[in-house]
């Protein structure tokens, strides 16, 4: 992420998250928060936490309010993403990322054959 904007919108969405107050925004940002407002708004979640922005989502929000966004718009949505992702993964454990489980060794064929038939 190199572009100006995209690293003060990225901090910007860090203090939000962080006090839950909308924070300052970088003159021209307002915009981009909007949008990214907008499609977190719509975001999908699944069994592990919440998922990425997918790109057909950016592109169909983009065209059903028939804005005229740019590569560098979609970079910078995709950057806020990452950041909110980030904080989720983070917040929900403590670790810094998802859990991840180690194969339990108590389950026997028995086991198995009684759950899953």
């Amino acid at each position: 992420m190199t572009d100006r904007r995209a690293q003060q919108l990225c901090e910007a969405l860090r203090v939000s998250l962080r006090t839950g107050k909308r924070p300052a925004l970088p003159a021209g940002g307002d915009i981009l928060w909007t949008w990214f407002s907008d499609l977190h708004a719509a975001r999908r979640y699944g069994m592990n936490g919440p998922d990425p922005l997918a790109f057909s989502d950016i592109r169909a929000y983009f065209e059903l309010y028939r804005i005229p966004a740019e590569p560098h718009h979609v970079s910078i949505l995709r950057a806020m993403d990452g950041t909110y992702l980030e904080h989720a993964f983070a917040s929900r454990d403590g670790t810094g990322g998802a859990t991840v489980r180690q194969p339990s060794s108590d389950l026997t064929a028995a086991g198995f054959d009684a759950i899953f038939g």
